[in-house]
């Protein structure tokens, strides 16, 4: 019997991908990943790997944020434009981005960012990591007594001058 099912396995039609219209959205789409997938090259041992520096790295991102500006992609341009990458080992570049909102952005930007490093510096192991940088966020002062302990942390003599004169805030 293991014979019948494996027959009627080879007997199944292929699968077809879902037509797309060669006018539509998704057809763009795939063609932007068929042009990705070709320039990355599929057996291990042919990856190129070759050596680049930080400041060559900030060069090419530069000018991929312009090249990005050209085409109208304002927002993406502003936030690759907020910090340099940063080199570290195995060719990882870390990049740290100030919300989560950026952080989503640069993430669906992803393998068109990668793509034009890896060809421009010729490389095609290096990998992108996104962090959110963690800012302190200082206190906003609104009331009198806010302004009057915030103005004291500053200058302790203020305290002091307060109840020399027996002031009120």
């Amino acid at each position: 019997m293991p014979e019948i099912s494996e027959k009627r396995k080879d007997l199944e039609a292929p699968t077809q991908a879902k037509a797309v219209s060669s006018l539509s959205i998704s057809s763009i789409a795939l063609k932007k990943q068929a042009e990705q997938q070709k320039n990355i090259p599929n057996n291990p041992s042919e990856v190129v790997k070759n050596t680049f520096t930080e400041e060559d790295l900030q060069k090419k991102w530069y000018n991929f944020t312009q090249l990005k500006i050209k085409e109208g992609s304002q927002n993406l341009a502003s936030i690759l434009a907020l910090k340099k990458p940063l080199l570290n080992d195995n060719f990882v570049i870390s990049y740290q981005v100030a919300n989560t909102l950026n952080q989503v952005e640069l993430k669906e930007a992803l393998p068109e960012i990668l793509n034009y490093l890896r060809e421009k510096l010729n490389n095609f192991v290096l990998t992108i990591e996104l962090s959110i940088s963690e800012q302190i966020r200082e206190e906003t002062v609104y009331t009198a007594q806010e302004k009057y302990d915030f103005l004291v942390k500053i200058n302790p003599e203020l305290k002091n001058l307060k109840e020399t004169f027996d002031l009120d805030f």
